[in-house]
């Protein structure tokens, strides 16, 4: 039973759900940025990365505000989700350029939001 519920995280509407959640969670971009929901609206390096994103079990989610953009990529481990028995994603932010900046791997706890795992 808690693989079932572990294997709905990996749903693409469940994974973004998570990922910008987590995002909100991390104060990463202005509150008032415009998400972007078409992947015509991107730069051709973001493109690039939407594009690998759409083919797998990744999931992408992309914010502008002005000339600067910010584009997060995350896959839902099962792996360390079962052993952790919450949600946990495999998180990588690129800026305009589509040059990784950050990646990270967090876990959402009920009590604590989203925690680094370590």
């Amino acid at each position: 039973m808690e693989t079932k519920r572990l294997r709905a995280i990996q749903d693409p509407r469940s994974a973004t759900a998570l990922l910008e959640s987590w995002v909100w969670s991390q104060n990463l971009i202005p509150l008032k940025a415009y998400r972007i929901g078409a992947v015509t609206e991107l730069s051709e390096p973001l493109r690039r990365l939407a594009h690998r994103c759409n083919g797998g079990e990744s999931v992408w989610g992309a914010w502008t505000d002005g000339i600067q953009t910010w584009f997060v990529a995350a896959v839902p481990s099962l792996e360390l989700a079962r052993e952790r028995k919450k949600p946990v994603l495999q998180i990588k932010v690129y800026d305009e350029q589509g040059e990784m900046i950050a990646a990270t791997t967090c876990v959402r706890t009920l009590h604590h939001g989203w925690q680094q795992c370590t």
